[in-house]
């Protein structure tokens, strides 16, 4: 096979193109079939692609903590005070919590000196689930920092009658628990903090000192804040918040 020199700064017909691409054709290329796909199976192979995304998508609304609406068939499998609340109909005001309590929050000032990032955003939420005492209280910090009309809760109840019950079974289940053989277990403690940060939101500093005390108290059985903050850093993090 000769080599043919094209002079590209001249002007190439559509004859010159034809020649250019049969000499090309010559040589190792004689004979072999250029196949092309077929623009038919292509776009149907696209299309197949497609809906297979669509039926595999998540479907029901989901919360930031990645919560979705629970059916019937899971509230059976939850624990007793979940099942509670969804017999009640006040389930989906549950899940708000829930996102609500998966959020990080802190002062401004320390967005600099505090880095959260590889935090967990359902370290918080997860409590919820096994710590009825927990629940409770996560319950009561919710519904004041958001208070809802009478309209949204199950049969007429304001806000502030529900709020209060859920703190005062908080206060007796963390009392049941000071007074046992778990008393400075990460449990009480967690939920002493959920406590004292119903109180902040309140506004009611006077009391939330009294739960901080007692979380010094607790921190002190265990050795301190400095030797509790080598096994828990993440929970010690939540304290000095």
């Amino acid at each position: 096979m000769k080599f043919e020199f094209i002079d590209n700064s001249a002007a190439i017909d559509h004859v010159a193109r034809r020649q250019i691409r049969s000499h090309v054709a010559k040589g190792r290329n004689v004979g072999r079939k250029l196949v092309r796909a077929s623009r038919k199976r292509v776009l149907s192979r696209e299309t197949n692609d497609q809906n297979s995304e669509t039926t595999t998508a998540p479907s029901g609304p989901q919360t930031g903590t990645g919560i979705s609406v629970l059916t019937l068939k899971t509230v059976t499998s939850l624990p007793a005070h979940w099942q509670q609340s969804a017999a009640s109909g006040s389930l989906a005001l549950v899940q708000k919590a829930a996102s609500f309590l998966g959020g990080i929050r802190h002062a401004r000032e320390l967005d600099l000196a505090l880095d959260y990032s590889s935090e967990p955003r359902t370290r918080w939420v997860q409590p919820m689930f096994v710590n009825e005492a927990y629940f409770h209280g996560a319950m009561a910090v919710f519904m004041a920092a958001f208070p809802s009309p009478s309209s949204s809760l199950t049969n007429g109840q304001s806000n502030s009658a529900a709020r209060v019950r859920h703190l005062c079974t908080a206060l007796r289940l963390v009392n049941d628990r000071l007074s046992g053989r778990d008393a400075v277990s990460n449990e009480t403690i967690i939920v002493v903090l959920v406590l004292g940060l119903y109180e902040r939101v309140q506004g009611e500093y006077g009391r939330g000192l009294v739960h901080l005390d007692g979380l010094q108290r607790m921190l002190n059985m265990r050795g301190g804040i400095q030797e509790f903050a080598k096994n828990r850093p993440e929970l010690a993090r939540k304290i000095f918040r």
